[in-house]
């Protein structure tokens, strides 16, 4: 399953296939050729992190999923 930014490909950045040089550098090609799509991928990658990838943000999913999947099965004392 792909997660976070990688599902995002086209939005924060450009996905390519692992060990794939031709698609890189196609990639890379894309990218130099066209300065707004580098400047707009790079400021939803900006908003993307601050919004998810902040210690606050990942402190409180962290949280949350041990309030709904391990406190319910730890036995009182």
């Amino acid at each position: 399953m792909v997660r976070g930014p990688a599902k995002r490909h086209e939005a924060c950045g450009l996905v390519v296939p692992p060990g794939d040089p031709t698609a890189f550098a196609n990639a890379l090609l894309q990218l130099a050729q066209d300065p707004d799509a580098r400047y707009e991928m790079g400021e939803s990658a900006r908003r993307y992190a601050e919004d998810h990838l902040h210690v606050d943000a990942v402190l409180g999913r962290f949280v949350s999923r041990m309030e709904s999947e391990v406190a319910p099965n730890l036995v009182a004392a």
